[in-house]
């Protein structure tokens, strides 16, 4: 029972809450300037404190308005920053249109298999993107079933994908030494995507993890190179994408933490990477460049605004070569040698064969770039 009284000039509302050591307790909030402002935010407070702190009551809510729970409770917490978007895209542009209606009581397993089915129909997305959708729908429905207990059981447990009669073709083309060596020619005179393709090439780190070294992540003389920290594009809080109408740009660039525990790791870097970030380095304190955050990639002290993506489609650009479709050419990503000691990278892989080296690629999956 929610009570509204007037306190000089402002409205107050007040409710009775459980006893605490056996005194009574009630919460109680003023400065509304009308009853009715008070006595809507006095009903609202007290249907969530009856419902143990949420505003809405688990057995009526709708699965989109517990999609945003989920992601603000869960999400937003616990996963990366761009595993998080790429979720945020598909319950945008897929789950809620379709099944985000219905009451999350409500959902059954035959509801979400035919959402599944009717998107792989509509669309004929990639087996790897349709995986995508179903584990928002698993992981999320999960969530709402085995931890805060809003369902009892997981109806997404049982849904599977339906059946792909073309096997994966695998997109990865093997580039040569001689391949590579266009690829480093054609932005020789760029200096900033050169050594960082260098750096990519004979380590295998991922782009951000490249665009994120440090000088003092790199031990010239004991030739070795630490993995730490990557560098990751965000939206400014409240700003939409692209730029605002005064021309600012609405991201701005951050460090994060490594996409995984294996990810943090110290490499054996060999002679010709060593005098070349030699040659870099003499260079950028001959220019007297600073980059913002003491970054080596950075031109002009400008943050470098180069994604996965981007990277990927800036090397293969045709003024080289193009002996492959332009579906192929956009999933060139930096490499990663077999035999220098470190873990093998969901990027690509340098490989050896008969004693020369090549230089495979695959394409990346939304969660992986």
């Amino acid at each position: 029972m929610v009570n509204v009284r007037k306190r000089g000039n402002f409205y107050q509302y007040q409710f009775e809450v459980a006893p605490i050591n056996g005194r009574r307790k009630q919460v109680t909030k003023s400065g509304f300037k009308t009853k009715a402002e008070a006595e809507k935010a006095g009903i609202k407070a007290y249907n969530e404190y009856d419902q143990t702190g949420h505003s809405f009551k688990p057995s009526t809510i709708s699965y989109s308005d517990y999609l945003d729970y989920w992601l603000k409770e869960h999400c937003e917490i616990n996963l990366k920053y761009h595993t998080i978007e790429a979720y945020k895209n598909i319950i945008k542009n897929h789950i809620k249109p379709r099944v985000g209606f219905y009451r999350l009581s409500q959902i059954t397993t035959a509801t979400l298999q035919e959402f599944v089915n009717n998107t792989y129909v509509e669309y004929g997305f990639s087996k790897n993107f349709m995986k995508n959708i179903l584990k928002v729908l698993k992981t999320s429905l999960n969530y709402a079933a085995d931890v805060v207990g809003f369902i009892k059981e997981n109806p997404a447990l049982k849904v599977k994908l339906p059946r792909y009669d073309i096997p994966d073709s695998d997109p990865a083309h093997i580039f040569s030494k001689e391949e590579i060596k266009i690829i480093l020619e054609r932005f020789k005179k760029n200096h900033c995507v050169y050594y960082a393709f260098l750096t990519a090439y004979y380590t295998g780190l991922r782009v951000s993890e490249v665009f994120g070294l440090t000088w003092d992540d790199i031990d010239l003389e004991n030739k070795k190179l630490t993995v730490n920290k990557n560098i990751l594009k965000k939206n400014q809080a409240g700003a939409t994408h692209g730029r605002h109408i005064s021309g600012k740009a609405t991201t701005m660039w951050f460090f994060g933490t490594c996409k995984t525990k294996s990810s943090y790791r110290t490499i054996d870097i060999g002679d010709t990477l060593v005098n070349a970030l030699k040659e870099y380095k003499a260079e950028q304190d001959a220019n007297k460049k600073v980059s913002i955050q003491d970054r080596i990639y950075d031109e002009e002290g400008i943050a470098a605004t180069v994604t996965a993506s981007e990277f990927r489609s800036k090397i293969a650009e045709r003024k080289m070569f193009n002996p492959y479709n332009e579906k192929e050419i956009k999933d060139i990503a930096p490499t990663q040698t077999a035999n220098c000691g470190c873990s093998t990278s969901s990027a690509a892989v340098l490989i050896s064969e008969d004693g020369k080296n090549y230089l495979k690629i695959r394409k990346l999956t939304p969660l992986e770039c």
